[in-house]
């Protein structure tokens, strides 16, 4: 002991550090100080990790284009301990982040940007902006596929900004075209340039916090008074303050050791980040995305409306920044305590809900095209043969379902088809087709006429309600009236049915024959209005002695029948229908088409409720 004293002293008396340091660690601080304050403490012991991490992976990485990839394949893949180091260092800058974000969040709360710390929220602000900016330059470092892309994105958006968004670009790529200039340039901005910029940071940020001291826990009605407030202060201090070491230094150390651990179990559970392809700047198709923390703000590009994204580009970041450096200006005293201070909790709440929201929304990405999207199904398709089913299938061929849903179906970076018919002619859809759109190709040299008549046939017959507008002779009049006929006495049966029948699945059945018999009578309705003839508005003779003699029955009796006379009538459909929608022409010959699925479906279900009927 006597040595190690004699040391400090020697030391002491060549540099005088240890008044300074002793002062430092003895500070007074609130007596509430306690865990909620434990999160600056923990962006300072991420940062140290990322400082000792950062520099051992250093030693090993080569910052030139042609060898970054393979250096870090072979940190990962072979470097004693490069994973795990590499998983430390990555998840080292995710818990700089995320503590920066509750420090501020607890800052903003507590009212402790308010006078005199206002130079510390500014300090603070500043640190959050290099301590990203960090870790989008580190992930630039891998120098794998999404990393060169992700810096060609970045230098398109600044090239959008006035004036200077050439100079904007040139100065993230180091010229004009990413390269190995770009990674060196990337690689100074995140060793050097940076990181001196957030330790010279965060030396004032820690002078202004022993200058100013910690701020008390607020409490409701204690108003900031900048006039008196130090006086105050330091009177609290005086009394009841208690020395930052050991009495409180010790919950930081017990946290700071948490995050160490929590950091070190990521690196070995989860491992460092994946590393794509080598960088190829000729592949196109490559979809860019930053890492975790930034995803929100990616999910905000790639959301906007088209028109919206050069000024959103431009503007917010902007926004952001103004927004976050004017917080001490606009209050810098009064109240300070969230209790009476509640558009600052629903602030801090609609911030975090937001970013939260987006991130989601950034890893479920719903704008990339879905390539593993299937072919419509007949049911959806409406139709098993003719135009509509080969424009299906051409719209699945063409790689339009990766982008465009219809009925749920498919991608959603492209506008919803699912009611396309609704909202443009044929002659517009083939337009949009041949020539093409925002994010979408001009398919004019890659299709046929065939093709395109039967493409532009499917789309406009995508309609939530599909009025049926066909020409046809007086014999198909006779056939749709018949139909019709058909239709009321199903819808008159089913009704009959919902309330006679006890067997639940009978009466299910029943609801769906009336529901959908409704709507097709309804579209045969419309379509003979158009064509200024007359449908039968009730039943046939037959008809009426079937309601008659299954309305004098009840219970089982009933349900049988009912069911029985159900298959006789869909049988007979089908085989009429089914000629028409084989041999039949025009509009009417794909309502036929339609139909005929839908009431082979009702048969297989009528069968299916019979057999268990049966078995019962």
């Amino acid at each position: 002991m006597k040595l190690l004293d004699n040391v400090i002293n020697w030391l002491d008396d060549r540099t005088g550090l240890k008044a300074p340091i002793i002062d430092t660690l003895t500070h007074l601080v609130p007596p509430g100080a306690k865990w909620a304050y434990v999160f600056g403490s923990a962006v300072l012991t991420a940062l140290l990790v990322q400082l000792v991490t950062g520099v051992a992976l250093a030693t090993v990485y080569v910052p030139s284009g042609g060898e970054a990839f393979d250096t870090i394949l072979y940190i990962t893949t072979q470097a004693p301990f490069g994973k795990l180091v590499r998983g430390m260092h990555y998840f080292g800058a995710s818990a700089m982040i995320v503590f920066a974000v509750i420090h501020m969040a607890q800052v903003y709360l507590w009212g402790a940007y308010k006078y005199p710390r206002e130079v510390n929220w500014l300090s603070g602000v500043a640190l959050l902006f290099f301590t990203v900016a960090m870790g989008f330059t580190g992930q630039i470092l891998r120098w794998d596929q999404n990393s060169v892309w992700t810096v060609a994105v970045g230098a398109e958006q600044a090239l959008r900004a006035p004036f200077v968004g050439d100079l904007i670009s040139k100065f993230l790529v180091s010229g004009k075209t990413v390269g190995g200039t770009t990674l060196s340039h990337f690689f100074a901005l995140h060793v050097f340039i940076f990181p001196g910029l957030l330790l010279a940071l965060l030396a004032l940020h820690l002078y202004l916090v022993l200058k100013n001291g910690i701020s008390e826990p607020p409490l409701p009605g204690k108003l900031v008074d900048p006039a008196t407030y130090r006086e105050k202060y330091h009177a609290m201090l005086h009394r009841i303050g208690k020395p930052f070491w050991p009495d409180a230094a010790w919950r930081d150390m017990v946290f700071s050791s948490i995050v160490v651990a929590g950091i070190l179990a990521c690196a070995v559970w989860l491992g460092p980040p994946a590393i794509e392809k080598p960088p190829d700047p000729s592949l196109v198709d490559a979809q860019p995305r930053p890492d975790w923390y930034l995803v929100w703000y990616f999910a905000i590009l790639a959301l906007l409306p088209h028109k919206a994204e050069d000024p959103i580009i431009i503007l917010f970041p902007i926004f952001l920044a103004v927004t976050l450096l004017s917080v001490p200006f606009l209050s810098n005293k009064g109240e300070r305590s969230f209790k009476r201070r509640p558009w600052a909790v629903a602030i801090v709440i609609f911030a975090l809900g937001s970013i939260t929201a987006l991130t989601y929304e950034g890893f479920k990405e719903p704008w990339t095209p879905k390539f593993d999207a299937v072919p419509l199904t007949q049911e959806i398709v409406g139709s098993g043969s003719g135009p509509i089913s080969s424009g299906a299938g051409t719209f699945a061929d063409k790689g339009c379902l990766y982008c465009h849903t219809i009925s749920g179906h498919g991608g959603k970076r492209g506008p919803d088809l699912t009611d396309v018919g609704e909202r443009l002619t044929q002659e517009q859809l083939t337009l949009r087709i041949v020539n093409g759109g925002y994010n979408m190709p001009a398919y004019g040299g890659n299709i046929t006429p065939k093709e395109l008549q039967d493409l532009t046939t499917f789309l406009e017959s995508r309609k939530t309600h599909k009025p049926i507008v066909f020409s046809i002779t007086d014999v198909e009049k006779q056939r749709i009236s018949a139909i019709a006929q058909d239709g009321i006495a199903e819808i008159k049966l089913g009704e009959l049915a919902k309330s006679k029948a006890r067997n639940d699945g009978v009466k299910s059945f029943a609801q769906k024959m009336v529901t959908e018999h409704t709507i097709a009578a309804t579209e045969m309705q419309n379509a003979a209005n158009e064509m200024k003839f007359a449908l039968p508005d009730e039943m046939n003779d037959e008809q009426k002695k079937l309601f008659v003699e299954l309305n004098s029955l009840d219970g089982r009796q009933f349900e049988d029948k009912y069911m029985q006379e159900i298959l006789k009538a869909h049988a007979g459909a089908v085989s009429v229908i089914g000629d028409e929608a084989r041999d039949g022409t025009g509009a009417f010959k794909t309502w036929a088409q339609n139909t005929l699925v839908t009431i082979k479906r009702h048969h297989h279900k009528a069968q299916t409720i019979i057999q268990s009927e049966q078995t019962q």
